[in-house]
Parts: structure tokens; C-alpha cells; sequence
């Protein structure tokens, strides 16, 4: 009964949380590298390490992480060393209640940028993406999920982050997202995941760019079968006929995952937050009014990212002077001359540092149109 679903559940969690407190009492009080922090399973190419320590210093801040997930190189680079500039400034190391590591998973394919990746201040974590398509069930679902959305089913390298249990809390955001105030209410949050929908009419039950996760080994494994099982309605009812999922990027993450926490998790594994505060994407007339002030994080999607050099309005413009301001304090940081903001189309210049890879602004700076690949997504 559900009495007995909470109990298990609640076992589970419990279970999970001590292994992860013992995991990280041995190294604090012992030492050790990537594998004493549960990493083995990964390879971790630079960027933080978690510290040695001595047995009579315990660290016992709350142990958290941003992460941000690469499935092939791309001009994503400058927006991942500005996200992880906005992270630094807002979570130092000295930070009282928080000990923050920057995490990046990376698909094998991803290569120029991991120097970038490291610079930032990013542990590189390189994990295959955890469901191939020959594994799919449902003979349409194989044939349609790989094309699904931005990504395909690339975009299930996000769900690397339910294995990571030596964080308490990890925080997904995209690479063209920027942390602009402090998040410590989502890290506060007693639930497994907190999400966002969109501003616009799409239907959409999550939107990928701002996922909040408390790691959890068995809803992994309960996500992945649900996905390799393939139950996938395109007649309008999505995930096993609920009704959820049947929108742009349903057949993977923005689908499955409120599918999954809305249906097969425990009643109250899940919140889902204001968009316009924590995911703004300035998709609606309510998000573009709403004062930079009040949003803690910006996704530029519909706003334009800032390496495009195409102004917005209203928050968007805000916004990207925001990322700009940011840009300009890591450059500052790293005895770089400050870039001025572009705003003429295809004029944008990267950050220039040694680990930078110019190459991967082609597209970027002098257009896209004739590109045999096409003009840059954001992955």
C-alpha cells in the first residue's frame, strides 16, 4: 500500500544519506582523491578535488554542487567559465553553511573543452550517456526519442547527477544560464527535485535548464527502466497514457522526469518553483517584467545568449548586461583586459585565455547560415 512505499522510501533515503555522511567524515578525516569521494566510477579529468582535512578538523558545512552536463564541444565555453564565475562569487570557499564543487559531465566525445571546462574551476567527470538507443523497447519510441527536443538522448546525461550521493543537493543548470543570487532556498528544499515549467504556452511539465536533484541511486534505476521500457503515447497522451510528456523534449528529460516524479515517485518527492524567479527565460510578459532583482537565475533561451549579440528588452537586456558585468570581473580576475559588451551580430569575441579554443566560435562570430552544421546549439 502507499504506507508501506513511504516506508521503503524512506529506508532508502536514510540508507543513502548515512553511506554518503560515512564517504565523507573518511575523507575529511583521512584524506583521498577522487576515488574516497565516490568518483570511482568516473573519470575526473581536473578542476576541485575534494580536500584532505585532519581528524580533528571536520568540515561540517552542507556539501552541495552545481553541475553542468556537455555532450560535444561547442561555443558553450565563455558560458561556462561566466556561470561558474556568477557561482564563485555567490559560494565562496570561505562560504559558512556551504561547500560548493563545480561539476561538469562530459560525453566521450567532448574534447577542446575540457581545458576550458578545468580553467573555470570545473571537476570533469566523463560518463557515457546511460541509455542507448538498441535498448529501447517500444519500436517508435526507438525511432523518434533519439531526434527528441534540443538533444535527443544526449539530453540524459542530466541524469548523472542522481548518482553523484556525496552531495547533499546537486544543481543542474545549462551552460547559457547565470546565477545571479543565492539559491540556498532551492538547497533548503525537502524534496528529491525542484523544477520549473515554462513561461509559454507549451505544454512542457519541466523545462531542462534548472533541475535541483537530491541524489538518489533507486529513482535513477526506476527512470531508466521507465525509458528503456519505451511507453511512450504519440496519440497526445505521453508517458504510459498520463497525459505527461507529449510536448518538445518530452520523450527525454522534460517528459520523463515529471512523469516519473508525479506518478511512480512517493507522493511529495517533488516542487516545482516560480520560472520567472529561478528559470527566467523571458518567455512571457510576466518574466520580461519582472525585476532582475527578484530572479536568482537566467536562462538565455528565448533572450537571447550573449555571444549572439542580440539585444533584448526589458529583463533580457538586464540580463545579459548581468553576464557581461560577470565576464568582465573573471577577466579582471585572471589579468585579462575587459571586453566590451558586443551588440552588433556575429561581432562577439571569447575570453582570451591560453586553455580557450577559438576555433569553437566559428559559427558564433561570423554566422551560421551556410555552416554545413548548422547554426550552434546549445548542448
Amino acid at each position: 500500500g502507499l504506507k508501506d512505499r513511504r516506508r521503503v522510501f524512506l529506508v532508502r533515503e536514510i540508507t543513502l544519506w548515512l553511506k554518503a555522511a560515512m564517504r565523507h567524515y573518511r575523507l575529511e578525516a583521512c584524506g583521498g582523491g577522487a576515488h574516497a569521494s565516490g568518483t570511482s566510477a568516473m573519470q575526473v579529468h581536473g578542476g576541485v578535488r575534494p580536500s584532505s582535512g585532519s581528524a580533528n578538523k571536520v568540515d561540517v558545512r552542507r556539501r552541495v554542487a552545481v553541475a553542468v552536463t556537455v555532450v560535444e564541444d561547442g561555443p558553450q565555453g565563455d558560458g561556462a567559465m561566466v556561470l561558474a564565475q556568477s557561482v564563485k562569487l555567490l559560494y565562496p570557499p570561505n562560504h559558512p553553511t556551504f561547500k560548493l564543487d563545480l561539476i561538469a559531465i562530459v560525453s566521450p566525445k567532448v574534447r577542446l573543452m575540457i581545458p576550458i571546462l578545468t580553467k573555470a574551476g570545473f571537476a570533469v567527470m566523463e560518463r557515457q550517456v546511460p541509455v542507448k538507443a538498441e535498448e529501447l523497447q517500444d519500436p517508435t519510441y526507438r525511432s523518434k526519442a533519439p531526434t527528441s527536443g534540443c538533444c535527443g538522448l544526449d539530453e540524459l546525461l542530466k541524469l548523472e547527477a542522481w548518482t553523484l550521493p556525496q552531495y547533499e543537493k546537486v544543481l543542474l543548470l545549462d551552460m547559457d544560464a547565470i546565477m545571479l543570487h543565492s539559491v540556498d532556498e532551492l538547497w533548503n528544499k525537502d524534496v528529491e527535485i525542484v523544477f520549473t515549467k515554462t513561461g509559454g504556452n507549451t505544454n512542457e511539465g519541466l523545462q531542462g535548464g534548472m533541475i535541483m536533484v537530491r541524489p538518489n541511486m533507486h529513482s535513477y534505476q526506476e527512470i531508466l527502466a521507465v525509458i528503456r521500457k519505451g511507453d511512450f503515447r504519440y496519440n497526445g497522451k505521453g508517458w504510459e497514457g498520463s497525459g505527461i510528456g507529449y510536448s518538445y523534449g518530452g520523450e527525454t528529460i522534460q517528459g520523463v522526469l515529471p512523469f516519473y516524479y508525479q506518478v511512480k515517485a512517493p507522493p511529495g518527492s517533488f516542487e516545482q518553483v516560480d520560472h520567472c524567479v529561478w528559470n527566467n527565460m523571458g518567455d512571457s510578459p510576466r518574466c520580461l517584467a519582472t525585476d532582475i532583482q527578484d530572479v536568482k537565475v537566467f536562462h538565455f533561451t528565448v533572450c537571447q545568449k550573449p555571444w549572439y549579440c542580440i539585444a533584448g528588452r526589458d529583463v533580457c537586456m538586464q540580463a545579459q548586461r548581468f553576464w557581461w558585468e560577470t565576464r568582465n570581473k573573471l577577466e579582471r580576475a585572471m589579468d585579462i583586459a575587459p571586453t566590451v559588451m558586443c551588440t552588433e551580430k556575429y561581432a562577439y569575441k571569447e575570453i582570451d585565455f591560453q586553455a580557450q579554443a577559438p576555433s569553437l566560435y566559428v559559427r558564433v562570430k561570423h554566422g551560421c547560415q551556410n555552416h554545413p552544421g548548422g547554426c550552434a546549439k546549445f548542448r
